[in-house]
């Protein structure tokens, strides 16, 4: 196996060590994706279980209070008076007159008849009493106790208000509702069954709800119709809580008050015969509910699996991408160590020869000259190339300078090159109305970098042509072009990554160390303009840089 597959398969490696705790990850969300289902209806049906739970409370709290169950019928025949020495000593009073003693008596207190004594005496000072607060405080005297023949003494008080165009007082108003609820509690309490918690009578054709705590000693009669709305008023807040498709079925001793009857009850509540019934009223919208929350798990799966996915082929890219560059800055150094070597070597050969008076004699001490000036220029280069591209700041200044001249500047320094390898060097300069802005320097050295990758590629008896100008009142050009054997598309954006150089290290024949059109691009980019890479008409490439006037 290559080299090149040791990385490739390093990355395989580390992949799984992330791709099989996903898939296991995976293959539990799943599982848990398929008993959520189970756990969210259990999870629905507790909750709505509480809800039913305290619908009943609510029913219990708003339907009414509860009251003492009473130990007789009190509106029949009245009892006979005890011979109680209180009610002798109350009588004697009532029959002297003295009615504001006989006030204070207790209400058990009888006369012969059978009447309360209190509500006696209450009645005669009412016949002749004119104050209306006094009137007020007599008719809750007479009000208070409901017993007997106590509501003739009520209508009297009634009468009486309306002779003296007074109000009848809040007491005093209801008395006929609860003298007949009394009639109706009487009635029931003949027929009270004190093993049931709830049950219905019907008095008068009215349907009543009548619920005993037979240890508590009380009990509560209600009628149908506020049975209903109380059951339907506490159902209001509960059915807004409910998952869809849920709902909540009322019932007591067996007869449904409210909600949803008929239907197959998932669970139930039961509370002092009141039972409340946890239903399935719409099979189709419990089904949605599912449905979407089912769908929702699966897309947060899917955006966490795609999450995944994708970091790790951005993880992968990046591996790749640092093994490439680890390659590249091998080779780098390797061409460096090449490119600085090489002229090393040939300048020392030649400062021997001129050292030792063998240029001398050869008749090349000239030319021994050139070649020295020509290798550390080519060395300097080379240094210039590698500082430049290692500054954070690749561009200094934008200060107006003359394109033509430094154009001229650089290509001075090419055209000894286009000589010794007999290659034709055209150049073409068009006047520019306005100075462009930039790093003088920087782009002499970009320029530079084109020209010296023209010369390498293009063959003996080639042409390089650079021509620099204006092409609108924004932007301006610098173009080179050469005779070389072109660029492959499929490399024209490569070749200017950092590092890169076209085709094998061991067999390139061209010099070079990877920084020159990265160091051109960067330049470029810095300016606000940008590089391009084409075919030149006849063959080779011809590389485009465009700049704008005022980066």
């Amino acid at each position: 196996m290559t080299p090149a597959a040791s990385p490739i398969r390093r990355f395989i490696l580390h992949s799984l060590w992330v791709v099989l705790p996903f898939c296991a990850l995976l293959v539990l969300t799943w599982n848990a994706w398929r008993s959520d289902s189970e756990t969210r209806k259990n999870r629905s049906l507790e909750s709505a279980n509480q809800l039913a739970a305290r619908t009943l409370d609510d029913i219990q709290s708003n339907l009414g209070r509860w009251s003492p169950i009473p130990e007789s019928d009190r509106t029949g025949i009245p009892p006979l008076p005890d011979d109680d020495p209180k009610a002798v000593e109350a009588l004697k009073r009532y029959e002297a007159g003295d009615f504001e003693g006989v006030l204070g008596s207790p209400e058990s207190l009888r006369s012969p008849a059978g009447l309360p004594l209190r509500s006696l005496a209450a009645l005669q000072l009412l016949r002749k009493e004119t104050d209306p607060a006094r009137l007020a405080e007599l008719a809750s005297v007479l009000a208070a106790s409901m017993d007997f023949v106590t509501p003739l003494f009520l209508e009297e008080a009634e009468r009486r208000f309306g002779e003296l165009n007074i109000p009848v007082p809040p007491s005093l108003a209801d008395w006929r509702g609860r003298w007949q609820r009394a009639q109706v509690e009487f009635s029931f309490l003949q027929r009270l069954d004190e093993t049931l918690p709830a049950t219905w009578m019907e008095h008068a054709g009215v349907e009543h709800l009548v619920e005993l705590n037979s240890r508590s000693g009380v009990w509560r009669v209600s009628k149908a119709d506020d049975v209903r709305a109380a059951a339907e008023d506490a159902l209001k807040i509960p059915t807004l809580n409910l998952a869809d498709g849920l709902a909540i079925h009322l019932s007591v001793a067996g007869k449904p008050v409210a909600g949803h009857a008929g239907l197959k009850p998932f669970s139930a509540k039961e509370i002092h015969g009141w039972k409340a019934e946890v239903v399935l009223a719409d099979a189709k919208a419990y089904e949605r509910s599912e449905t979407r929350t089912r769908n929702f798990i699966t897309a947060v799966i899917s955006v966490a699996g795609i999450a995944a996915l994708f970091g790790l082929f951005q993880s992968g890219r990046a591996y790749l991408r640092a093994v490439e560059l680890a390659r590249r800055q091998s080779e780098f150094m390797a061409a460096v160590s090449h490119e600085m070597r090489t002229p090393l070597t040939a300048m020392g050969l030649l400062a021997e020869n001129l050292e030792s008076g063998a240029a001398d004699r050869a008749g090349q001490r000239d030319e021994h000259v050139r070649m020295i000036r020509e290798e550390s220029a080519r060395l300097g280069g080379l240094i210039d190339n590698v500082l430049a591209f290692t500054r954070d700041k690749p561009v200094a200044t934008h200060d107006a300078f003359d394109v033509p001249a430094m154009v001229t500047d650089a290509v001075s320094l090419m055209k000894p090159l286009a000589e010794r390898k007999q290659v034709t060097f055209v150049v073409e300069l068009a006047e520019f109305p306005e100075a462009p802005h930039g790093d003088a320097a920087a782009l002499r050295r970009a320029l530079l970098n084109l020209l010296d990758n023209a010369f390498k590629h293009t063959p003996p008896g080639g042409r390089v042509s650079c021509a620099a100008g204006p092409l609108d009142e924004n932007r301006w050009s610098i173009e080179v072009t050469d005779s070389g054997p072109g660029i492959p598309v499929h490399e024209r954006e490569k070749i200017f990554e950092v590092f890169y150089r076209i085709g094998d290290e061991l067999r390139r024949t061209t010099p070079g160390t990877g920084l020159g059109l990265a160091l051109v691009k960067r330049t470029a980019e810095a300016h606000g303009g940008r590089i391009e890479v084409s075919d030149a008409p006849g063959g080779g490439a011809r590389f485009t840089l465009t700049l704008p006037i005022h980066p």
